[in-house]
């Protein structure tokens, strides 16, 4: 699991965050790039959950 987190630019100092979950690392990517195509996007980031109340969001290795 990827998570896809970004902030778009709603007023010069006000900012909205945003983020959708995609199941594999080319999805994330794929809308990671058309993220970096929108003028109104202030910073976008693909991440992995390292800790989570949703253990199957959580590798298993990064707990051994």
């Amino acid at each position: 699991m990827f998570l896809l987190v970004w902030s778009r630019k709603k007023e010069p100092n006000n900012l909205s965050d945003h983020w959708i979950a995609c199941d594999d690392y080319m999805s994330a990517l794929e809308h990671y790039q058309t993220l970096l195509e929108d003028s109104e996007v202030y910073s976008a980031s693909i991440c992995t959950p390292l800790t989570s109340t949703e253990a199957h969001f959580v590798e298993d290795d990064l707990h051994e």
